[in-house]
């Protein structure tokens, strides 16, 4: 998905989604980064010295995803940044998670996998 605003990433186990991982583990690896503030159980911000960014945890399924705050497991986090910002500084970050949960992290607009465990 592209558009001229924004920069789509996914981190997510494997294209297939095979992997859950509890919703408390993601979140604690996502506030550790000291760049996030975190919004409810499944949703993260960016802190105020960091672009602007968004974060939901999901839970992938059909081609489909839950979102609630009330899923206790997730194989997906969404990610949405701002083009005004350097790309740069969200891959520095999303490599940091991605890393840390030993998961892939994805270009949405290439579909180009840009860290693989």
């Amino acid at each position: 998905m592209y558009s001229p605003f924004y920069f789509y990433f996914e981190i997510r186990p494997d294209k297939d989604y095979s992997q859950m991982v509890s919703v408390s583990h993601i979140g604690k690896t996502l506030e550790a980064t000291g760049m996030l503030q975190k919004e409810s159980s499944v949703s993260f911000s960016n802190a105020d010295f960091f672009p602007w960014i968004s974060i939901g945890i999901v839970h992938q399924k059909n081609n489909g995803y839950n979102q609630k705050d009330d899923i206790e497991l997730a194989n997906l986090i969404v990610i949405v940044g701002s083009r005004d910002n350097d790309e740069k500084q969200y891959l520095d970050l999303l490599l940091n998670i991605a890393k840390q949960l030993q998961w892939e992290l994805v270009d949405e607009d290439s579909d180009e996998i840009i860290y693989k465990p």
